[in-house]
């Protein structure tokens, strides 16, 4: 196979395996959060600990890159860490948007191309809270109604919400 036709062949084979990547559905977010319940709480203690230290507005830490930060902090990264691989989590957002002084954001789901997209996940602490409409999204994760953006935030416990936003 020549170099031309093994990048046509991956080319191919990466499209074919993100269309099999599917959105999660509401319901199945919600089993899992409050199946986790104990490890998000802890999350975002640990999280908030962690913006706070560091001192800063925004933060993306990819689970098990505690290394690059002080090592004053390694402690709390490995809790972290393992916390983040036990809900099945690859990257947290920590930030510091308005009043709260800390929000989180794990996204579950994403996709986009063009300056369209959706992203799914949990949020901690968001600085909007917009009100969720069954009747926007149905119960296989699709949005019934086309518009430009769509965003909602579902009320889950202690602070974290399923956060779901549609733009483009």
């Amino acid at each position: 196979m020549n170099h031309q036709n093994r990048l046509y062949f991956l080319i191919i084979s990466v499209l074919i395996l993100a269309a099999c990547d599917k959105r999660p559905d509401i319901e199945v977010l919600e089993q899992r959060f409050y199946q986790h319940q104990t490890q998000f709480e802890v999350i975002s203690k640990v999280a908030c600990s962690i913006r706070s230290e560091l001192n800063t507005r925004w933060l993306r830490y990819e689970v098990n890159s505690g290394e690059q930060f002080s090592d004053s902090l390694s402690e709390e990264f490995q809790m972290l860490d393992q916390l983040m691989t036990k809900i099945g989590a690859e990257h947290i957002v920590l930030q510091q948007k308005g009043a709260p002084g800390c929000t989180l954001h794990i996204t579950q789901w994403s996709s986009a191309f063009a300056g369209s997209g959706i992203t799914i996940g949990f949020s901690f602490q968001p600085t909007e809270i917009i009100e969720y409409h069954p009747d926007l999204y149905d119960t296989k994760g699709t949005p019934e109604v086309e518009r430009k953006e769509i965003r909602f935030t579902k009320p889950l416990a202690s602070g974290w919400y399923i956060e779901y936003h549609k733009y483009g």
